[in-house]
């Protein structure tokens, strides 16, 4: 196992939670269960960290995502030892016939996908005792999903893999979270693409997993009536699915999206064979509300199709439109409505629609947002923004930059070494200040200067080592002043901090060396 900062490991420890892999799909789906939020933690097959996992998993999968807009989930595996071989056998409905069809041959096998979805593209596909080493997500999402066959006999200790994050560029989150929902202006059709999950999920009843969502709030106007609506993916193949919660008295969507549950219509448009076991399937690959359905909801083996939604005028709905099908190419969005009801555009409690940090080398930090007027509360306007920002994890803040409302940029030219929490304020003319709900985390590191910092904590009788050289890598060693090595340790390449130490229980004077510098480090008692 390799060594990791003596601070990271202890906080590790005490916070990072494991996760077993599921062994059943909901609502006839192969999804395990909602997409987990995390950027820390261990992840198991289902006997966790002390037994094999279990015989006959048909397919089920799980998604991570990151917990944060700019980062990309990495899964680094510890152990692997899933059950090789076959001989005129079926794993999961694949047929090997007495040969494979590549390699690794497999009677038990896991697959990781780059991407929110069940086929997102894969990334790892196999078996035996040589694993996936280190996956990191590439996809827009930043999301990994984890996909698992075992068949009906014979066992193994499967695997063990630690989570965490990593920076990289990512497509703008849009309206893919809840509390990013779009406000629905008119009955007029729509249409959309969707990246990935947003930052927290909202999974209940028929909604077991959000794979490329997007949401939407609307608000019928003028009379109450059965709301009939259609989605149909763009390119006719593509899968996507329609959930609505409401009715609701507000519109905040601070409230709201904390805790919607189960929705009051679900529907699942899929294919014969995905995502559920035949013969379950809806026939096309339209999905929606219309009339001549009597379900409110629908599971995988349902038509595709659910009753109409009484909508009663004045109150507030939210539509989510969640796509399976990796790399789909949108949809389309039709309202059929009522005699005399509308839709109109809803002023909603967050006028913010994104808020970013982007670390550039050797300037700063770039922060941009954007905002939507036709948010704004009747007679509102805004007067301004405050950027704040904290280098210990949001527990104080201090207040960097003032701006007038017409000004959507900041540059931080003096970022904190290592980690930095922004957050967005912005005022109103007529006194009152607002927060925006997502902070967004960096981290960053000068790009001149010395590739590492080195230092004695007496507390852990460790030599403390961090390094951030742009990603060269190489060996680190550790000199007694007489010149004799005592350690030398591999970094591996990358663009991020990594931190690691080495314990020293004599006192002295040592030197640290890496990229062609030394550090001298006293060691005191």
């Amino acid at each position: 196992m390799k060594r990791i900062g003596f601070l990271a490991a202890i906080w590790a420890a005490a916070s990072a939670q494991n996760y077993n892999h599921p062994t059943t799909g909901l609502a006839g789906t192969y999804s395990g269960g909602c997409q987990v939020h995390t950027c820390s933690g261990t992840y198991y097959d289902n006997g966790g960290s002390g037994s094999d996992y279990a015989n006959s998993i048909p397919l089920v999968y799980w998604t991570f995502c990151p917990n944060n807009s700019t980062q990309c989930l990495r899964a680094t595996f510890t152990s692997f030892n899933v059950e090789q071989g076959c001989f005129l056998w079926t794993c999961c409905g694949y047929w090997f016939g007495g040969s494979c069809p590549g390699e690794p041959c497999c009677y038990d096998w896991l697959a990781i996908g780059n991407g929110p979805a069940q086929n997102s593209p894969l990334l790892f596909w196999g078996c035996g005792m040589t694993g996936p080493g280190t996956v990191t997500s590439s996809d827009a999402s930043g999301c990994l999903t984890f996909r698992f066959c075992s068949d009906w006999s014979t066992t193994r200790p499967g695997w063990s893999a630690n989570l965490s994050c990593v920076n990289c560029t990512r497509q703008p989150a849009g309206n893919s979270d809840c509390q990013n929902s779009t406000p629905v202006c008119s009955n007029a059709g729509i249409t959309d693409v969707s990246y990935g999950p947003g930052a927290s999920a909202q999974c209940g009843g028929c909604v077991t997993n959000e794979n490329y969502t997007n949401f939407y709030i609307f608000q019928p106007q003028g009379a109450s009536g059965n709301i009939q609506l259609s989605v149909c993916p763009s390119n006719g193949t593509d899968d996507y699915d329609v959930a609505i919660w409401g009715p609701f008295a507000t519109n905040d969507l601070s409230v709201l999206c904390g805790s919607l549950g189960a929705p009051v219509r679900c529907t699942y448009a899929v294919y014969p064979w995905d995502p559920g076991p035949p013969p379950c399937g809806a026939p096309g690959a339209c999905t929606g509300l219309q009339n001549g359905n009597a379900d409110n909801s629908e599971d995988v083996c349902g038509n595709g199709w659910v009753a109409p939604l009484y909508a009663t005028a004045g109150s507030y709905y939210i539509l989510m439109i969640n796509g399976w099908t990796a790399g789909a190419q949108g949809y389309n969005l039709t309202w059929t409505l009522p005699p005399g009801m509308t839709l109109n555009c809803t002023p909603l409690a967050q006028p913010v629609v994104a808020f970013r940090a982007e670390v550039r080398s050797g300037e700063g930090v770039f922060l941009s947002w954007r905002y939507d007027l036709q948010r704004l509360e009747a007679g509102a306007s805004l007067a301004g923004w405050a950027i704040d920002r904290s280098g210990d994890g949001g527990v104080s803040w201090q207040t960097i930059a003032q701006l007038p409302a017409d000004i959507t940029t900041y540059m931080d030219r003096s970022p904190f070494v290592g980690e930095n929490l922004y957050r967005l304020r912005y005022g109103y003319e007529d006194g009152r200040t607002e927060v925006y709900l997502k902070p967004q985390r960096v981290e960053w590191y000068p790009a001149a200067g010395s590739p590492f910092t080195a230092w004695y904590d007496a507390a852990q009788e460790s030599i403390h080592l961090q390094i951030f050289d742009q990603g060269r890598g190489g060996p680190i060693e550790l000199y007694t002043l007489d010149g004799r090595l005592i350690r030398r340790l591999e970094v591996e390449s990358s663009p991020f901090l990594t931190a690691m130490g080495f314990v020293v229980k004599d006192p002295g004077v040592y030197i640290v060396q890496y990229g062609g510098q030394r550090i001298v480090v006293p060691v005191i008692r």
